[in-house]
């Protein structure tokens, strides 16, 4: 089982259920219940590129209650030829979301690459005549938009880019945060 189906199990009960379960629950792709009870439309979170739903942690801490959320994690794609493009990874997640939600309104959102598949995802509930009614894009770059600017503009954006990155990762270092550096 994943990371991330522990760190959501909120007891002993649940992860024994996941563990014990002969259901997808076991298999790529992974629909993780980060708050699956609420009483409004559930919001589905779509990993960052490390592959896991960790990430909204805190997000999720800070939504109400009664705000139900599920996660999105990779498949385990390790040692296959499986075709793992943002397309086909949103075809295999909107099959998943429509498990807990076979209609809208859809509530998707992702951080850095899930941003991209959170995208590809409503694009293809809205053209399959869903509501969608929130795609919440985290920190995701669209390299496309550079594409017709001046290599002046590129290396600007790039040189600022890496600045705050490095400073982002100086922060952590100094307060003793080691995520993300493995």
């Amino acid at each position: 089982i994943s990371v991330s189906t522990v760190a959501f199990a909120r007891t002993i009960a649940e992860l024994a259920d996941v563990i014990g379960s002969d259901d997808d629950r076991r298999t790529a792709p992974r629909l993780i219940p980060m708050r699956p009870t609420g009483t409004r439309d559930p919001l589905f979170l779509v990993h960052c590129g490390g592959g896991h739903v960790l990430r909204y942690e805190d997000l999720v801490a800070s939504l109400p209650e009664d705000q139900p959320v599920y996660g999105l994690a990779a498949p385990d794609f390790e040692g296959s030829e499986q075709d793992i493009s943002v397309e086909s990874l949103a075809r295999l997640y909107v099959d998943e979301i429509r498990k807990v939600r076979p209609n809208g309104p859809y509530q998707i959102g992702g951080y850095s690459f899930g941003g991209l598949v959170a995208y590809e995802m409503a694009t293809r509930l809205v053209e399959a005549g869903e509501e969608v009614s929130l795609v919440a894009i985290f920190d995701t770059l669209n390299r496309a938009h550079f594409q017709n600017q001046s290599l002046k503009s590129r290396a600007q954006f790039n040189v600022t880019y890496v600045a705050d990155r490095l400073n982002r990762y100086r922060r952590k270092l100094a307060a003793g945060d080691f995520a993300g550096f493995a």
